[in-house]
Order: structure tokens, then sequence, then C-alpha cells
């Protein structure tokens, strides 16, 4: 057996005996601590772990954690902000709008720039978790998609095949489908990369630019027989544009 080392020379007993005490944290930093631990946590956990489990990942007792965040959904909603909210760009919206430039070049450029923002192992797997356990922030995430993008893209397809403006002939939710299905066949990119752990076959950016193409071959055909008409019953002088 090794013997028993001695105190340092003048060191005070009851200080060797204390425990450590914790750095205290200004109060922005400690929360910034929680939100950059949460999300790798429940991104591998899940949400089924339960805040006192954080906690004890982080290293903080659970009512320092409630001082932050008073519930678990509030703590998931302030996620939420943080992964998907926060990094939707107002510039996106204008890009889409911009007529100046075809709507291949519009839709190829917003979706390039929005996977490069949401396409990461954390926010993927934080995404579909508040999916499958029916976590509040996803509706909101619906009227999101629905209002700033769906919308938006049924609107410049109309412009483009010169279909009936939407002030004659509103969007219905059928067509917002059409433009839900380019979203989601791009999103399953990212899906399939950090839900499935498949390796991607071709770059982000090949695959983004042939979803794009394949889409306007057919959405406005598509978007022409919901509306009972044919890309031939154009509004009167307007020529489709590219």
């Amino acid at each position: 057996m090794s013997p028993r080392k001695s105190p340092p020379v003048g060191a005070d007993p009851a200080a060797l005996s204390a425990p450590a005490k914790r750095k205290r944290l200004p109060s922005r930093e400690r929360e910034q601590m929680i939100i950059h631990g949460a999300i790798p946590f429940f991104a591998s956990a899940g949400f089924s772990a339960t805040t006192r489990d954080l906690a004890d990942h982080l290293g903080i007792t659970q009512s320092l954690l409630y001082q932050y965040f008073p519930t678990k959904d509030a703590l998931i909603d302030r996620l939420y902000h943080e992964l998907v909210l926060d990094k939707w760009k107002p510039e996106w919206e204008r890009g889409l709008d911009d007529r100046g430039v075809p709507l291949a070049d519009r839709l190829e450029r917003f979706y390039l720039a929005y996977t490069e923002a949401i396409f990461s192992y954390d926010t993927m797997r934080i995404f579909f978790f508040m999916w499958l356990t029916g976590e509040n922030p996803r509706e909101r995430y619906l009227s999101q998609a629905h209002n700033r993008l769906f919308r938006k893209v049924c609107i410049e397809l109309r412009q483009l095949h010169g279909l009936p403006d939407t002030d004659d002939r509103p969007v219905a939710p059928e067509e917002e489908e059409v433009a839900a299905a380019l979203h989601g066949s791009i999103v399953y990119f990212g899906v399939r990369q950090f839900i499935f752990g498949v390796p991607p076959r071709v770059s982000r950016d090949l695959f983004i630019r042939r979803q794009v193409a394949v889409f306007l071959r057919g959405a406005g055909v598509e978007v022409a027989a919901l509306l009972g008409l044919n890309l031939s019953q154009r509004r009167p002088g307007l020529a489709p544009t590219s």
C-alpha cells in the first residue's frame, strides 16, 4: 500500500476538505450554457429524457434549470427557436419574390441556403423528435412553411405559367401540397443522412438542382389541373416566363 501523502506545507485543512465551488456565471451565459448543452443531449436521447436527466448531464441542479426554463415545454420551445425559427432569413423570402431571376434559380438558391442552415445532426434529430412526440412547436413550423414558403411558391408558379391570379382564385390546400412535395423531397435528403445514417450518393447542390428541375417540369400542369384549366388557358396576353 502506498504511503498516505501529507497535505502541502501551509495548506488550510478546511479548504482541502471542502468541495470546489462552481463558478457563478452571469445569467445570460448560464442560459446559453443550458441551451447549448440541451441541444446535443436531446438530439441523442430524444424528448423521452426528463429535465432531471438533462440537469444531471449538465452538472447542475434541476431547480437551477427551472430558474431559466420553468417547464420542459418552455425549454423545447426555446430549442425550436434556436434551431429553426431563428435561422429563417428574411432575405430568403425576398429572393423568392424577385421575378427578375428565373424561378428555377430562385428555388435553387433558397434551398441551398435553407439546407445549409438546418442540415446538421442535432437540428434534424431534434426536429424529428418533436414531430414523433407531438411537441407543440411543430404547429408553428407548419404555419411558417405554408404561409412563408408553400403559398409563395404557388403564387410564383401561377405567374410563371400565366394562370389566374390569387386575387381571383385563392390558393387552395391541394395546391399548396404541390409545393410541399418539393420541400419534402429536399428535406428527405437530410433525413436519410442524419436520421437514417445513409451517406449521400450525390452532392446536395446537384440533388437540389435536379429536384427543382423535376418539380418545375410537372408542377405547372398539376396546378392548372387543380384550377380546372390546362396550360393553354393562360390569362390573355401573359406569356410564360423562364
